[in-house]
Protein backbone atom coordinates (compact mmCIF):
# COMPACT_ATOMS: atom_id res chain seq x y z
CA UNK A 1 0.00 0.00 0.00
CA UNK A 2 1.35 2.87 -1.26
CA UNK A 3 0.33 6.35 -0.75
CA UNK A 4 -0.87 8.28 -3.82
CA UNK A 5 -0.18 11.64 -5.40
CA UNK A 6 -4.22 12.16 -6.20
CA UNK A 7 -5.50 15.93 -5.49
CA UNK A 8 -8.53 15.83 -3.87
CA UNK A 9 -10.01 17.73 -7.14
CA UNK A 10 -9.56 14.14 -8.87
CA UNK A 11 -11.00 12.40 -6.39
CA UNK A 12 -14.21 14.28 -6.09
CA UNK A 13 -15.99 13.35 -9.23
CA UNK A 14 -15.72 9.49 -8.52
CA UNK A 15 -17.30 10.04 -5.24
CA UNK A 16 -20.29 12.24 -6.23
CA UNK A 17 -20.79 9.38 -9.51
CA UNK A 18 -20.92 6.42 -6.22
CA UNK A 19 -24.17 5.35 -5.33
CA UNK A 20 -23.16 5.64 -1.87
CA UNK A 21 -22.65 9.13 -1.77
CA UNK A 22 -25.64 10.15 -4.09
CA UNK A 23 -26.83 13.64 -3.34
CA UNK A 24 -24.21 14.99 -1.52
CA UNK A 25 -22.92 18.62 -2.95
CA UNK A 26 -19.45 19.28 -3.67
CA UNK A 27 -18.44 21.41 -0.70
CA UNK A 28 -19.91 18.25 1.23
CA UNK A 29 -17.64 15.87 -0.92
CA UNK A 30 -14.46 18.26 -0.07
CA UNK A 31 -15.54 18.14 3.55
CA UNK A 32 -15.57 14.25 3.32
CA UNK A 33 -12.27 14.18 1.51
CA UNK A 34 -10.41 16.50 3.62
CA UNK A 35 -9.87 13.53 6.39
CA UNK A 36 -9.17 11.16 3.21
CA UNK A 37 -6.02 9.44 1.48
CA UNK A 38 -5.99 8.22 -1.56
CA UNK A 39 -3.63 4.94 -1.86
CA UNK A 40 -2.80 2.63 -4.73
CA UNK A 41 -2.33 -1.15 -4.10
CA UNK A 42 -0.29 -3.89 -6.38
CA UNK A 43 -1.80 -7.40 -7.26
CA UNK A 44 -2.06 -9.49 -4.39
CA UNK A 45 -1.60 -6.60 -1.40
CA UNK A 46 -4.24 -6.69 1.45
CA UNK A 47 -6.44 -4.30 1.62
CA UNK A 48 -7.70 -5.46 5.23
CA UNK A 49 -7.29 -8.93 6.88
CA UNK A 50 -9.98 -10.73 8.22
CA UNK A 51 -10.23 -11.20 12.09
CA UNK A 52 -8.21 -7.63 12.62
CA UNK A 53 -9.56 -4.73 14.00
CA UNK A 54 -12.30 -2.93 11.62
CA UNK A 55 -10.42 0.51 11.20
CA UNK A 56 -10.59 1.59 8.07
CA UNK A 57 -13.05 2.03 5.06
CA UNK A 58 -11.81 2.23 1.65
CA UNK A 59 -13.78 3.45 -1.37
CA UNK A 60 -12.40 1.94 -4.81
CA UNK A 61 -11.41 4.08 -7.58
CA UNK A 62 -9.65 1.55 -10.21
CA UNK A 63 -9.45 -1.95 -10.36
CA UNK A 64 -11.20 -4.77 -8.44
CA UNK A 65 -10.11 -6.45 -5.65
CA UNK A 66 -11.75 -10.22 -3.96
CA UNK A 67 -13.06 -10.70 -1.01
CA UNK A 68 -12.50 -13.85 0.90
CA UNK A 69 -13.15 -15.59 3.68
CA UNK A 70 -11.74 -18.52 5.51
CA UNK A 71 -12.91 -21.85 5.07
CA UNK A 72 -15.16 -23.58 8.22
CA UNK A 73 -12.83 -26.01 9.31
CA UNK A 74 -9.92 -25.04 8.12
CA UNK A 75 -8.06 -21.70 8.68
CA UNK A 76 -5.77 -21.91 5.92
CA UNK A 77 -7.99 -22.07 3.38
CA UNK A 78 -9.84 -18.64 1.76
CA UNK A 79 -12.89 -18.97 -0.67
CA UNK A 80 -13.52 -16.10 -2.95
CA UNK A 81 -17.17 -14.96 -2.10
CA UNK A 82 -16.96 -11.73 -4.13
CA UNK A 83 -15.03 -9.11 -6.61
CA UNK A 84 -15.51 -5.86 -5.64
CA UNK A 85 -14.98 -3.14 -7.93
CA UNK A 86 -14.72 0.56 -9.14
CA UNK A 87 -17.41 3.04 -6.67
CA UNK A 88 -17.54 0.26 -4.11
CA UNK A 89 -16.81 0.25 -0.12
CA UNK A 90 -15.25 -2.42 1.54
CA UNK A 91 -14.68 -2.36 5.44
CA UNK A 92 -18.46 -0.73 5.45
CA UNK A 93 -19.02 -2.36 8.90
CA UNK A 94 -15.95 0.09 10.35
CA UNK A 95 -18.36 3.05 10.12
CA UNK A 96 -21.30 1.27 12.09
CA UNK A 97 -19.36 -0.17 14.87
CA UNK A 98 -15.78 -1.02 15.72
CA UNK A 99 -15.18 -4.99 15.23
CA UNK A 100 -13.16 -7.46 13.85
CA UNK A 101 -12.98 -7.92 9.88
CA UNK A 102 -15.49 -10.67 8.69
CA UNK A 103 -13.27 -11.07 5.60
CA UNK A 104 -9.72 -10.79 3.83
CA UNK A 105 -9.40 -8.24 0.54
CA UNK A 106 -6.89 -8.56 -1.44
CA UNK A 107 -5.91 -6.49 -5.21
CA UNK A 108 -7.21 -8.42 -7.71
CA UNK A 109 -5.33 -6.41 -9.90
CA UNK A 110 -3.62 -2.42 -9.44
CA UNK A 111 -5.79 -0.85 -7.33
CA UNK A 112 -6.30 3.02 -6.17
CA UNK A 113 -8.74 3.37 -3.24
CA UNK A 114 -9.68 6.04 -1.27
CA UNK A 115 -9.13 5.05 2.54
CA UNK A 116 -11.09 7.21 5.95
CA UNK A 117 -9.66 6.16 9.53
CA UNK A 118 -12.42 4.87 11.10
CA UNK A 119 -13.03 7.29 13.54
CA UNK A 120 -12.57 10.46 11.67
CA UNK A 121 -15.23 9.67 9.00
CA UNK A 122 -17.49 8.40 12.20
CA UNK A 123 -16.66 11.94 13.46
CA UNK A 124 -17.46 13.95 10.49
CA UNK A 125 -21.10 11.83 9.90
CA UNK A 126 -22.11 12.55 12.97
CA UNK A 127 -20.76 16.58 13.59
CA UNK A 128 -22.77 16.66 9.29
CA UNK A 129 -26.02 15.36 9.97
CA UNK A 130 -26.73 16.42 6.29
CA UNK A 131 -23.79 14.13 4.65
CA UNK A 132 -24.27 11.05 7.52
CA UNK A 133 -28.13 11.22 6.30
CA UNK A 134 -26.75 10.67 2.29
CA UNK A 135 -24.17 8.30 3.23
CA UNK A 136 -26.21 6.02 5.55
CA UNK A 137 -28.43 6.25 3.15
CA UNK A 138 -26.15 4.26 0.67
CA UNK A 139 -24.82 2.24 2.72
CA UNK A 140 -28.18 0.73 3.65
CA UNK A 141 -28.92 0.07 0.47
CA UNK A 142 -26.40 -1.58 -0.52
CA UNK A 143 -26.20 -3.66 2.36
CA UNK A 144 -29.92 -4.52 1.99
CA UNK A 145 -28.62 -5.38 -1.40
CA UNK A 146 -25.75 -7.73 -0.37
CA UNK A 147 -28.29 -9.10 2.31
CA UNK A 148 -30.79 -10.36 -0.48
CA UNK A 149 -27.88 -11.62 -2.86
CA UNK A 150 -26.80 -13.79 0.28
CA UNK A 151 -30.42 -14.99 0.73
CA UNK A 152 -30.56 -16.13 -2.71
CA UNK A 153 -26.98 -17.47 -2.75
CA UNK A 154 -27.98 -19.71 0.55
CA UNK A 155 -31.68 -20.74 -0.63
CA UNK A 156 -29.65 -22.14 -4.00
CA UNK A 157 -27.08 -23.96 -1.94
CA UNK A 158 -30.03 -25.39 0.32
CA UNK A 159 -32.09 -26.48 -2.29
CA UNK A 160 -28.90 -27.69 -4.29
CA UNK A 161 -27.84 -29.77 -1.33
CA UNK A 162 -32.14 -31.40 -1.11
CA UNK A 163 -32.19 -32.63 -4.58
CA UNK A 164 -29.19 -35.38 -3.68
Amino acid sequence: MAPSSDSQEGLKPALLASDYFNGLSEAQADLLLADAQSFEFDHGELLMRQSDLDDAVFFILEGRCEVLVTQVGDESAMEVIAVIGPGEIVGERAVLSVKRRSATVRAKEPLRAIRWDASSLQAILSTHIDIGYVVMRGLARKLSDRLVTANNNLRNALTAQSMF
